[in-house]
């Protein structure tokens, strides 16, 4: 479980490529969250959206295309070793 964390850390700390990844325009975001301008840019820098904002926005600028591109960028990152392999994941549940 501790994966799932860390891949949520990662989106936080990067929310600023996501939200450029996704085409939508800064002012709109910020319409649709309910946010001034000055207040989205300070969380998106201080990265403290919480959970909520987070779910917002993700839900928002959801597509296809970034979903894929997004988990194209993980499988990398998990091929690098930074994730359990599936024996590792079995043995840690069994144990």
């Amino acid at each position: 479980m501790l994966h799932i964390v860390k891949d949520y850390k990662k989106l936080v700390y990067n929310i600023d490529a996501v939200i450029k990844d996704s085409g939508y325009r800064t002012d709109f975001i910020c319409k649709e969250l309910g946010l001034p301008k000055t207040t989205f840019y300070a969380k998106k820098k201080m990265h403290t959206f919480s959970l909520d904002e987070m779910e917002k926005l993700l839900t928002l600028i959801d597509s296809e295309r970034l979903e894929d591109r997004y988990f194209a960028r993980m499988l990398k990152e998990a091929e690098q070793g930074e994730y359990l392999s599936d024996n590792e994941s079995e043995a840690l549940f069994n144990s």
